[in-house]
């Protein structure tokens, strides 16, 4: 029974996959959104009637159990975002009790409502399905007895309380909500110049494919990004760092001054040095951006935190460090915690190259 939650490559090509997951999904992640969404509509409810005064019955509008699975159970989704569950229940709900005052035919203006709704959230940016279901009841609120006030109160504090539940429901469980841009890293661009598309190449993906996907484009980039990293580490990854790293290394002591270190590292034409103890235990690295324009103070006044990995690491451990936040080298060290190596970017691009050209990609 529990195999129908499980997507598999089979159901994706032959088209069997009649009960898929999204992407990313598990069964016991199902049962918690399931435990938020009976947490968030319960307390909704409850919450909604108690700043109305109105204690003898919930103060819920059905559409709000549709923003409730997107919000709980698919939280990544565009959307689901705040602006969109608020944003486009409340304007999809105005829409419908305008179509009251100007369509007569009920069956006429149903249908003006939920296509009027839809081509206002898509203007406002706050798409949300629940809104088409905003609008149809709020179309036919004169038919049905309902005061045009009450819906409308009622979507905006349902929208409003339910979204501030979800968000205290995901910062529970550790997961980003709302879903923000992430910003531009060195880590991205590295991986994307080396991966084998580019981000205008995504656009013409989607543009052949002709079809709406339910992820916002940043993370469908980041997405591939990460995959073009994980088979990197996978092709190259048994290769151990030993095997490539630089023995001789050129260590500076805490006391060394910023002239001394500035000296030795344009003469070496090395953009970082590691900084060791008597025992050449690492204490931290220094480059030329890190050093002070005093050059009589000492470089354990200037040094920033040294990125490590051990003798018995592979090439795999490596990769995610050297293409974040732009550290140049990785300090090797053994169980001492002792300087034994450096590996470089240098270092990386050599060996993943003559692999390259040789042809041993796994």
């Amino acid at each position: 029974m529990l195999q129908r939650f499980r997507s598999s490559p089979v159901e994706a090509s032959d088209g069997s996959g009649f009960f898929p997951l999204l992407a990313g999904a598990t069964v016991r992640g199902r049962m918690l959104a399931c435990l938020g969404v009976l947490a968030g509509i319960s307390c909704t409810g409850m919450l909604c009637a108690w700043l109305v005064g109105k204690y003898d019955a919930p103060l819920l509008a059905a559409p709000i159990g549709a923003s409730a699975l997107l919000l709980f159970v698919v939280p990544s989704s565009p959307l689901a975002q705040p602006w969109p569950i608020i944003g486009g229940n409340v304007l999809s709900a105005l829409v419908g009790l305008i179509s009251v005052v100007l369509i007569e035919d009920p069956s006429l203006r149903a249908g003006a409502a939920v296509a009027s709704a839809i081509l206002i959230m898509s203007l406002t940016r706050a798409l949300h399905p629940p809104g088409g279901a905003c609008a149809l009841a709020a179309s036919m609120t004169a038919i049905v007895g309902i005061s045009p006030a009450t819906y409308l109160t009622a979507v905006a504090l349902n929208s409003t309380v339910i979204v501030l539940i979800g968000i205290f429901f995901h910062k529970l469980r550790r997961q980003p909500y709302p879903q923000r841009v992430a910003a531009p890293t060195r880590s991205n661009a590295a991986v994307g110049r080396s991966a084998a598309f580019l981000p205008q190449d995504l656009d013409v993906a989607l543009a052949r494919m002709n079809q709406v996907f339910d992820v916002d484009k940043h993370d469908l980039e980041r997405l591939l990004q990460e995959v073009a990293l994980a088979s990197a580490s996978r092709s190259y990854g048994e290769v151990a760092v030993t095997d490539i790293m630089s023995r001789e290394v050129v260590c500076l002591a805490p006391e060394t001054t910023v002239e001394e270190a500035k000296r030795v590292l344009l003469e070496q034409g090395i953009r970082a040095l590691p900084v060791v103890d008597a025992d050449r235990r690492i204490l931290g690295v220094i480059g030329l951006r890190e050093l002070s324009a005093d050059e009589q103070g000492a470089v354990s006044a200037n040094m920033t935190w040294a990125p490590q990995v051990t003798e018995f690491a592979a090439l795999r451990d490596l990769l995610p460090v050297l293409v974040n936040d732009g550290h140049h080298a990785v300090m090797v060290v053994d169980e001492s915690e002792r300087l034994r190596g450096i590996v470089t970017q240098t270092d990386l691009l050599a060996v993943l190259g003559y692999r390259l050209v040789s042809g041993h990609v796994t």
